[in-house]
């Protein structure tokens, strides 16, 4: 038997093409519509993905030589709901009548802990703080400050400010900036200030190698002679190669192995936090030696070499007051 032809522009219903142009085509096109939506909310979202910084300047000030640890910015950081976003740098630049080499050092803080390196002021006035990534979660916030050491010698009457330039984060994520009041300067004047706590690191005589409770670090602090101190805490920086949790279990004992501090789980990155429990009596111009264990596990490549980096990673607070402040 023979079949009978289709007629030109017509298709049979035997035809394959009957079936994919009228049956197989629709029903492809209904699987794959979720997925198309889904795609187009996740493009939706991904071109949402904002993060909102607010900078609130310090009030207006003054400021003596010498000061340490004086808050210059307040950064609020708030993330859209579409995803978390990190935060790795920020840039600032220097404005001001006062010369960049008045201010010694600038670095960037989060929940008392300092998240950066210290780094100068260039002569250009314009640089990047390095952080310790920082994660704002999605539809939450984070504070950052921003503070700054000064020069001994740094010039009276000399004017200094700082604004945010720009916010590094993760590729694809929108920064909006806003400074809601314009920033007062800080101003310096004649009336200098001396550091109130000195550290002074000394040589470890015992292995440092893998082991646990080894001593990794001895070090005498020593009170300066304006006011009697209570040390509440000391952040340690390893300028050697061990990271995280190279070092375990870390707390400060006193010469005659009496632990001092509550003991912190594994370095972070490179610093250790050490809280004092109770905080430490530190007389005017008193020493007192002090050492910090950890559980080492970390190879014979890692190297530990232990810094206190800025003077405001001693903080402590004057024993006839409660007022908190950060030290040299």
């Amino acid at each position: 038997m023979r079949l009978v032809t289709k007629k030109e522009g017509s298709l049979s219903p035997f035809s394959p093409s009957f079936y994919y142009r009228f049956m197989i085509l629709p029903l492809g096109t209904a699987l794959l519509a979720p997925l198309l939506s889904l795609s187009l909310v996740q493009a939706a979202a991904l071109a949402d993905r904002t993060l909102t910084v607010t900078v609130i300047p310090s009030a207006g000030s003054v400021v003596p030589q010498g000061a340490q640890g004086v808050p210059f910015l307040t950064l609020r950081l708030r993330a859209s709901c579409a995803s978390p976003v990190t935060v790795s740098s920020l840039t600032l630049r220097h404005t001001g009548k006062g010369a960049a080499s008045d201010i010694l050092r600038v670095y960037a803080y989060r929940e008392n802990l300092r998240i950066s390196r210290a780094v100068s002021v260039p002569t250009r006035n314009s640089f990047t703080l390095r952080l310790r990534p920082v994660t704002v979660p999605a539809c939450g916030e984070e504070t950052l400050s921003v503070l700054a050491n000064f020069s001994s010698s740094a010039r009276a009457a000399g004017e200094h400010r700082f604004e945010v330039t720009d916010v590094g984060t993760q590729t694809g994520v929108t920064v909006h900036t806003a400074t809601p009041s314009a920033a007062s300067p800080l101003r310096v004047t004649t009336h200098a200030t001396t550091p109130d706590v000195k550290v002074d690191f000394r040589t470890v005589h015992t292995s440092k190698e893998y082991g646990t409770r080894r001593v990794v670090a001895r070090f005498l602090l020593t009170g300066g002679n304006a006011a009697d101190q209570r040390i509440r805490s000391i952040t340690f920086t390893n300028q050697g190669s061990a990271r995280n949790t190279d070092m375990r279990n870390l707390y400060v004992e006193t010469a005659s192995r009496t632990r001092i501090s509550s003991i912190l789980p594994s370095l972070d990155g490179d610093t250790a936090r050490i809280t004092l429990e109770p905080p430490l009596p530190l007389s005017r111009n008193q020493s007192v030696l002090l050492q910090l264990r950890a559980d080492v596990r970390a190879s014979r490549t890692r190297t530990i070499d232990w810094s206190v980096e800025e003077p405001s990673d001693i903080v402590s607070e004057e024993a006839r007051s409660s007022r908190s402040s950060r030290n040299d």
